[in-house]
């Protein structure tokens, strides 16, 4: 007798995705500021390779639009579709650009996009101090993700978290 296999759910493959992409260099300058950060190229390089292994489509849709003087206010929908059970799951955000002709809108998009995969995937940036340990991440390259840290101890009862989403647990399965 032979046993199906079930096909993996979203949730599980974007977990995977997550733990896949690790950490993302800074590459990015900001001159008049300086500071230096991750540039939305390198977040769209480092996030389509893994949701293209994966047959996740992405698919990104301004749901409103504002303008306040130069500020360009949009509501992105970011879309992730499985390609093979048509599974979608989709998260909100917010993207803001500043522009006095006609670009304010190209900007929100690409800042909303950019900032909504960073925290979508929990994407570090190489220079995190939580990261100052690790070797330097050459641009257009990603590190892999580290091992997950032992579990803590279990908080007293009356003190425990809420139970995880089903985000959480898939990644709990691959993660440990």
């Amino acid at each position: 007798m032979t046993e199906s296999v079930s096909p993996k759910t979203l949730p599980y493959k974007l977990s995977e995705v997550m733990a896949a992409i690790g950490t993302i260099a800074r590459t990015g300058t900001n001159e008049h500021f300086h500071y230096k950060f991750i540039e939305e190229e390198e977040v769209s390089r480092a996030v389509r390779v893994e949701l293209a292994k994966r047959h996740i489509l992405f698919s990104p849709d301004v749901i409103a639009h504002e303008r306040e003087g130069t500020l360009t206010i949009l509501t992105i929908a970011l879309r992730f579709i499985d390609g093979e059970t048509g599974e979608t799951i989709t998260q909100n955000v917010i993207g803001y650009g500043s522009d006095t002709q006609d670009k304010g809108a190209s900007k929100a998009l690409t800042a909303g996009i950019k900032y909504g995969l960073i925290k979508a995937f929990l994407i570090p940036g190489s220079d995190d101090p939580d990261a100052s340990d690790a070797p330097a991440v050459a641009p257009g390259r990603t590190r892999p993700a580290a091992a997950s840290p032992a579990r803590p101890e279990p908080a007293p009862v009356g003190l425990r978290p809420p139970p995880p989403t089903d985000m959480e647990a898939a990644a709990h399965k691959i993660l440990g």
